[in-house]
């Protein structure tokens, strides 16, 4: 499972490699398309819906900006799926 965000409300953000040929290309393309190769973008849900635009991808400050917008920040989100460490200070 790969790593993503929660945060109140069942807001789900989940960081993503844009790699040419992956269904995140292409979605990422349709609102940027001079993205470059490798740039990581935040896919945002809310129980499994876009949030925001369609298709609900973000580059880093236009998250916080979102969020903001939401009341909240990203001092909020917990880390969970497969990337998120538990127990550790």
């Amino acid at each position: 499972m790969s790593r993503y965000f929660e945060a109140p409300g069942g807001l789900r953000i989940q960081p993503v490699d844009v790699v040419p040929g992956s269904p995140h290309w292409i979605f990422v393309r349709m609102i940027a398309p001079d993205v470059q190769p490798g740039e990581v973008w935040y896919l945002v849900t809310r129980r499994g819906a876009a949030v925001g635009r369609l298709p609900g991808y973000y580059q880093l400050h236009e998250l916080t900006d979102l969020l903001e917008t939401l009341g909240l920040s990203l001092a909020d989100l917990r880390e969970t799926g497969g990337g998120a460490e538990t127990g550790t200070a």
